[in-house]
């Protein structure tokens, strides 16, 4: 994406249209959002910026990593479910 950027700068003005965060700005019924604090796949600003956008009611669940292996995810994936039951019980 950088080496089309860097050839076809007016990329940019077409890339939003492909952003998580504009298209979740659209969502107004209640969501749910894990955004990792640190994540090799999806940088967190942008996660963070899903979480910010939609209009309705949302909840926020921030695990320490994501898209990445270490010996503490059976864990993590076990509090991310217990956070998503409580949202969808609530």
């Amino acid at each position: 994406m950088r080496a089309r950027y860097a050839r076809h700068p007016e990329t940019a003005e077409v890339l939003r249209y492909f952003d998580a965060a504009t298209a979740a700005a659209r969502i107004t019924i209640p969501v749910h959002v894990a955004a990792a604090l640190f994540d090799p796949a999806v940088p967190p600003p942008g996660q963070f910026a899903v979480h910010n956008a939609p209009a309705g009611p949302r909840e926020l669940h921030v695990p320490a990593t994501g898209h990445h292996d270490h010996p503490g995810v059976p864990a993590a994936e076990r509090r991310l479910a217990a956070s998503q039951k409580a949202f969808l019980c609530s």
